[in-house]
């Protein structure tokens, strides 16, 4: 035993001397070599601590800014837009308990004008300032339940980048102060060189989504900058399984199309009429909600800002000929889809097509009424016998643009049930509210 422990301890001593003869230094530096390990020469590297411990370090030195940070991002987004009276998502259009449901249009507000040399002139000011009274004035007799900006909000060619989007803030501001939703779609001077559809559009999204129903549909447009093409369902209140107060299809449906334009020295730069790929779109999209509501189409009103090459159809066989006929009717010939491509022949035909053949539908709710603005001396309702559907021009609301006549804003009101005199199916009203309070052009539509 005492044999086998000396030569175990034998062959240690020999192994261990090996590995110093190896491992150290070749010159006889070995014991000023392992004089400076003794005095703290560099030792292998500690291993990390675990991930775990790495995670705990992290808290522990910047949690506290985690939590508030996380804490502000909660109150803004939940807290904060109630105590405003906001939601999270856009609210659901519904008809009132008594079966009525009113929409103001604005059209052509053309804020924030300037000198002509691009300089700040006060009469820009002032104008802008009477267009907010207009708005203030319509929307406190009017009470509606949805606004619709029916394009050219701003004159885009005299914004700045700087500004550009707080004149959309100055011209919506009526209508958010008042916790009214609201959809706009675009016009001719909202594409610009400092503004174009889509600036707009993400700027009320970002600032108005408790509010903006404004939608965006990529399958709509082939051009970026119009894809802002939407359609909005506007129910019946009642119960529903799931106890919403909300009618389970809807009873009307409202469109906003985007006719693009521009304002540009060179016509080649934009075009000026919705784009083609909108008629699938339409398409598609009735196809959807027949559907989705297990139903035929209820009646629909569609809004545009460029007209459709039909108006001026029924403008000279039904409205011009008749000096009579209820509305102003000024700008003869109106501007249309196309205007400034006359090279095209008919470049709203898809649309236009589309429109009435899938909302117009036979047995199904129908077009109510196509409503275009961009013409400021017009605001007649008129249809014919070759041009079936009704076309309505908005009034002219804004103090910007041309033209020197009473400002004001298109009504609509549907009413169904106890709101509707007679009773069955919905009725349709539309008149001019203006600026000075008097209502002109009472019209029935249905």
């Amino acid at each position: 035993m005492a044999s086998d422990a000396l030569s175990k301890a034998s062959l240690n001593t020999t192994s261990d001397s090996k590995r110093r003869t190896f491992e150290g230094p070749v010159s006889g530096e070995t014991k000023e070599a392992d004089s400076s390990k003794d005095k703290g020469a560099e030792q292998p590297c500690a291993p990390p601590p675990p991930r775990h411990g790495r995670i705990l370090n992290f808290l522990a030195k910047h949690g506290f800014r985690i939590a508030f940070n996380l804490f502000c991002f909660l109150l803004a987004y939940t807290v904060y837009p109630k105590l405003k009276g906001w939601s999270n998502s856009p609210p659901t259009l519904i008809f009132k308990e008594n079966g009525s449901f009113k929409i103001v249009v604005f059209s052509d507000l053309h804020f924030g004008e300037r000198n002509g040399d691009g300089t700040w002139a006060e009469w820009g000011v002032k104008q802008d300032t009477n267009s907010v009274r207009v708005m203030n004035h319509n929307l406190d007799d009017e009470t509606p339940d949805f606004v619709v900006f029916n394009g050219d909000q701003v004159t885009g060619e005299n914004l700045l980048q700087h500004n550009a989007t707080s004149y959309l803030d100055l011209a919506l501001t009526p209508t958010t102060s008042r916790n009214i939703p609201f959809a706009t779609i675009y016009g001719n001077h909202d594409n610009a060189p400092h503004i174009s559809h889509s600036s707009l559009y993400s700027h009320e999204k970002q600032n108005y989504r408790h509010l903006s129903l404004t939608g965006e549909n990529r399958e709509s447009s082939r051009d970026w900058n119009s894809r802002f093409n939407w359609v909005l369902p506007v129910f019946a209140r009642g119960s529903t399984s799931e106890g919403d107060g909300v009618g389970r299809k809807p009873e009307l449906l409202i469109w906003g199309f985007d006719s693009r334009g521009g304002i540009w020295e060179d016509p080649g730069m934009y075009k000026d009429w919705v784009d083609e790929k909108i008629a699938e779109w339409i398409r598609s999209t009735t196809h959807r909600l027949r559907r989705q509501y297990r139903s035929r189409l209820p009646p629909s009103i569609a809004f545009v800002h460029l007209t459709p090459y039909p108006v001026n159809q029924i403008q000279s066989s039904i409205v011009t000929p008749n000096p009579d006929y209820p509305g102003l009717n000024d700008d003869v010939p109106s501007d249309y889809q196309g205007t400034n491509h006359r090279e095209i022949v008919r470049p709203d035909e898809a649309f236009w097509r589309a429109l009435t053949v899938e909302l117009g539908r036979e047995g199904e709710g129908g077009l109510v009424a196509l409503v275009v603005g961009h013409n400021h001396g017009n605001n007649w309702c008129a249809k014919s016998e070759e041009v079936p559907h009704t076309i309505c021009f908005a009034r002219h609301t804004g103090y910007g643009g041309y033209g020197s006549r009473e400002r004001g804003s298109r009504v609509f009101e549907f009413a169904k049930g106890e709101a509707r005199e007679g009773g069955g199916g919905l009725g349709v009203k539309t008149w001019m509210r203006m600026e000075d309070h008097e209502v002109a052009n009472m019209t029935v539509l249905r």
